[in-house]
């Protein structure tokens, strides 16, 4: 009795949820991936699918293991969280359509496993990746103080050279704007 009570407590206590999860089947996913993912992302993950080339912005390119919306810092892998909001959500802006309501959770848990599959950086499973923690936020989001501390901050970092004055881009620099590139030189922006 007082095993099992230790054993519960270990199980709360160590962070980790106490319903064990599914497994995640990569030969499943790459049956789920092949079907629903390929035609944008290419058949080795690299962004090159047959309707790639009529997207702006281009699809990722899972071989690189670089994401951009995370909650790890800079340089790190996502963590799977990160993954399956992406997958459940899509991501607004782009081509990238939400699948939760199109595929079951154990397809979406598949597929993200068979991705991981593309890059030799998903192997090393010895770090796990770790979401950033942040603050609260300061008092009122929008005090003067906030918004002087924010506009700051966007100033000192050149947003308005792409995303212009009010961050909708409407009064970017056009010149700038044709030239902006992914880094495997893929315009980011239809002139």
């Amino acid at each position: 009795m007082a095993t099992g009570r230790m054993l519960l407590a270990l199980v709360v206590l160590s962070g980790y949820p106490a319903v064990h999860l599914p497994g995640q089947d990569t030969t499943a996913g790459r049956g789920v991936y092949e079907k629903w993912c390929a035609g944008c992302h290419g058949e080795t993950g690299a962004g090159d699918g047959s309707a790639a080339s009529y997207m702006l912005p281009r699809p990722r390119d899972f071989t690189g293991a670089i994401f951009k919306i995370r909650t790890t810092a800079s340089g790190q892998l996502p963590t799977d969280a990160d993954f399956m909001r992406a997958i459940d959500l899509g991501l607004p802006g782009t081509a990238m359509p939400g699948w939760k309501t199109r595929l079951t959770d154990r397809e979406r848990r598949d597929v993200m496993a068979y991705i991981k599959t593309f890059s030799a950086f998903f192997a090393d499973t010895s770090q796990r990746p770790t979401a950033l923690q942040f603050g609260s936020a300061p008092g009122s989001g929008t005090s003067a103080e906030a918004l002087r501390v924010g506009r700051q901050f966007y100033d000192s970092l050149a947003c308005r050279k792409c995303h212009g004055d009010r961050g909708r881009a409407e009064q970017g620099m056009p010149e700038l704007e044709p030239t902006v590139r992914d880094r495997r030189g893929h315009l980011l922006v239809q002139a």
